[in-house]
């Protein structure tokens, strides 16, 4: 393939996620092997935070309900207008002046674990008042005033 190309001598070594085919490929070239450091950091803090996998992990658990409760206004269109109605009433606007949305965590797209608690930190209050709009938010909530 490489000489289908014409790159066979303009390339000396292969940077690549540590995948087999990627291996096989600078070996059958003859091209110097090395595996990408970010990506080998990226593997061992997310298997260190249990993210990689289903885990009773306490920093997977919290991952995940933050994933369910992002994913809740991902797939409600009633959830997500009711959102950005309450981020418009508390003036809550984005960079563009338009009202954020909330990022879900992606197991592929590095830094997503960030960016949804980043968000997630942001409409913090907007989503306190949203769960004070619901049954169980404003049974919570008299049940304190009434112990």
């Amino acid at each position: 393939m490489a000489q289908n190309w014409g790159i066979e001598d303009k390339v000396s070594v292969v940077v690549h996620d540590g995948a087999a085919n990627m291996k096989e490929t600078g070996h059958r070239n003859k091209w110097l092997d090395s595996d990408c450091s970010s990506h080998k950091l990226h593997l061992a803090l997310t298997c260190s935070m249990g993210i990689d996998k289903v885990s009773t992990n306490p920093i997977s658990k919290c991952v995940s309900a933050a994933s369910c409760l992002v994913g809740h206004f991902s797939h409600s269109p009633l959830a997500e207008l009711e959102m950005e109605s309450r981020q418009t009433s508390m003036g809550i606007k984005g960079d563009n002046g338009q009202p954020l949305k909330l990022k879900q965590y992606v197991k592929t797209r590095w830094n997503s674990v960030y960016e949804m608690f980043e968000r997630l930190v942001k409409l913090r209050y907007a989503l306190y008042m949203l769960y004070l709009l619901t049954k169980a938010g404003r049974q919570y909530v008299f049940s304190m005033f009434c112990l």
